[in-house]
């Protein structure tokens, strides 16, 4: 009976019964040369240097025929029922941008010194930093899937990418916050108050529905279920993929109570993305505050809580972060560092 053991997943060493050790590869070809040894070490050497000589390689001789564009064209068709909506609508832009500047590219000649000169191009376009960084990406997950295919065999380093520099916040004040709501369009003033003190997210207002507001209850909130893709209209899974639940202060209430009593329909926003955007174009243009993009009321939300003494993981929720992390991340710098008073707690829990 002969032993089998699998290399690296594209070789094998077995004993003959002679007792000889034959050592078979595959190539990407199809092909399965071997050669026998005496020796189990000598066959172990033998098949680590065939392997390390086709790592090198990189490619078959099929693969050399292909072009970046091929190699493309068969991760899209892989795409569509994998990712939200929004997701493709990046990847579509960017695998457009990659078919242009690298399509006539044969995979054989795809190097690590070729992939640095398409980055290096794109800033040159000029691309935003964490614009290329999102386009190699989508390069990356295409030769990914070109190796699992069988297509190519090697991995390309890792260019040197732009760094991205976190921009500084752009935080609107309580009284900005009412500033730009009296000042929008009077079906949109409740929605930017609801935006501005609960962080909810564009999509997110665009797609809440009557039935998920609940004032009534003894603490009053509403459900997040989806987001309205601003682009198609369509109606979407949250960005997190996740439903949650967002109390709603005092004023916040009071401004939504109005607003549901004013304005019939099954959408609490009766509004598109488009309209929404001019109408806050003009209030923030009114109000002297053209810098701040309507997602900076999200921003303020956020400030307010942790004002408010809401701790970490509370701020989490009502954002709908992924993780506290990304909370600390984004708004780390505004928790209040006093070490002073946090070590007399500390003292007076010690010595009760």
């Amino acid at each position: 009976m002969t032993t089998k053991r699998r290399t690296r997943g594209s070789g094998a060493i077995e004993r003959l019964p002679s007792g000889r050790y034959r050592v078979r590869w595959w190539t990407l070809d199809g092909r399965h040369p071997s050669r026998t040894f005496t020796l189990k070490q000598d066959a172990e050497t033998w098949l680590r240097r065939v392997l390390v000589d086709q790592e090198r390689e990189g490619y078959d001789l099929p693969s050399k025929s292909l072009t970046v564009a091929t190699l493309t064209e068969a991760w899209w068709e892989t795409v569509g029922h994998s990712v939200k909506p929004r997701t493709l609508e990046r990847y579509e832009d960017h695998r457009d941008v990659i078919t242009r500047m690298l399509g006539d590219v044969p995979v054989g000649a795809l190097d690590y010194d070729r992939v640095q000169r398409f980055v290096n191009d794109l800033r040159a376009v000029p691309y935003a930093p964490k614009t290329i960084r999102g386009i190699y990406g989508v390069l990356g997950l295409i030769l990914a899937h070109a190796s699992r295919s069988g297509k190519i065999h090697k991995a390309i380093p890792r260019p040197t990418l732009p760094r991205v520099e976190r921009p500084l916040l752009t935080i609107p004040t309580r009284h900005q916050v009412e500033q730009l709501a009296v000042a929008s369009d009077a079906r949109l003033w409740a929605p930017v108050i609801l935006a501005g003190y609960c962080g909810l997210r564009e999509g997110e207002m665009l797609a809440l529905l009557r039935e998920d507001v609940h004032l009534d209850e003894s603490a009053p909130w509403l459900l997040v279920r989806h987001a309205r893709n601003k682009t198609s209209g369509a109606t979407e899974s949250t960005k997190t993929e996740r439903i949650r639940r967002v109390y709603l202060p005092a004023r916040v209430v009071e401004a939504v109570d109005q607003h549901l009593t004013e304005y019939a329909g099954e959408l609490v926003v009766p509004a598109s993305a488009s309209v929404l955007q001019k109408s806050w174009e003009r209030s923030r243009h009114k109000c002297g505050l053209d810098a701040v993009r309507f997602h900076d009321l999200r921003h303020a939300a956020a400030s307010m809580m942790i004002a408010a003494g809401l701790n970490v993981l509370q701020v989490s929720k009502q954002l709908g972060h992924a993780t506290p992390t990304q909370t600390l991340n984004t708004y780390g710098h505004l928790f209040p560092d006093d070490m002073s008073s946090a070590i007399s707690r500390m003292d007076e829990y010690l010595a009760a």
